[in-house]
């Protein structure tokens, strides 16, 4: 009976310990969650800062309506381009591999030939890449079948009313 008694006590205090623990973890990747998301908020901030000050450009609203799909749009036009919005630490880089597994060929793979010798690497995880696509017109010549960036104000630019996103997402519960 004894026995039973401590064995119930320190299952007890297993479970709090237990309990406490995995608080803590959620507390930790919840904070983590949120220090990523505020890091994304900074980055579109900056492009659409950034391209603001270089000559005005055109309103990241205006581009939005443009060169985005609605997404209550059931109509796939053959000219639209699969967006992928890749959050950081939420499987993104997995999903990646996936579309290029099942043979699509993704911004991530791209390399562009120029010539007998010379290629273009193509980084749309970077401004200064995706400015490189957009000069490339990576989207109006078909080149690649998905773009996969975080950087979602300064991908929009590479599109136009023609050749429009279908913006897309992964996210997962912390």
């Amino acid at each position: 009976m004894e026995n039973s008694n401590k064995m119930r006590r320190h299952s007890k205090a297993g479970k709090r310990v237990f309990g406490i623990l995995a608080t803590l973890s959620v507390a930790t990747i919840s904070v983590m969650n949120l220090s990523i998301s505020k890091t994304i908020r900074r980055l579109n901030r900056r492009v659409a800062t950034d391209a603001a000050a270089k000559g005005g450009g055109v309103p990241l609203d205006k581009l939005y309506q443009t060169n985005l799909v609605n997404v209550n749009d059931p109509t796939i036009k053959e000219s639209d381009t699969p967006l992928y919005l890749h959050i950081p630490k939420t499987g993104g880089t997995a999903a990646g591999d996936y579309y290029a597994c099942l043979g699509l060929v993704t911004s991530e793979n791209l390399a562009i030939s120029e010539g007998q010798s010379s290629h273009t690497i193509i980084d749309t995880h970077s401004v200064a890449g995706i400015q490189q696509a957009k000069q490339l017109q990576v989207v109006q010549r078909g080149i690649a079948d998905m773009i996969i960036t975080p950087l979602l104000p300064a991908a929009v630019e590479m599109f136009d009313s023609d050749h429009q996103a279908r913006v897309f997402g992964l996210f997962r519960h912390p």
